[in-house]
């Protein structure tokens, strides 16, 4: 089973992507976050197998690129651009 913590502080995009995509999958949400501080935290503790995030927060896919192992990591957006 896959382990993922989602960062993003847009409640709606969260919800598709539990209803849409997560659900009924071999996958285990272990964190839902919208403060980057304590997701950091988290994830540092419990190593998860993918982090999901918002593609437009790059200081947090930096602070975890540099801070921690190498997770696999999903940048999203909710942008038709």
């Amino acid at each position: 089973m896959l382990e993922i913590v989602i960062i993003n502080n847009d409640f709606s995009f969260v919800s598709d992507i539990i209803n849409n995509i997560l659900i009924n999958s071999n996958i285990k949400i272990i964190g839902l976050f919208c403060n980057v501080e304590e997701s950091l935290e988290f994830i540092s503790k419990h190593h998860p197998d993918i982090v999901i995030l918002s593609s437009i927060d790059f200081s947090t896919f930096k602070k975890i690129i540099d801070n921690f192992y190498h997770p696999n990591i999903i940048l999203l957006t909710n942008s038709l651009r």
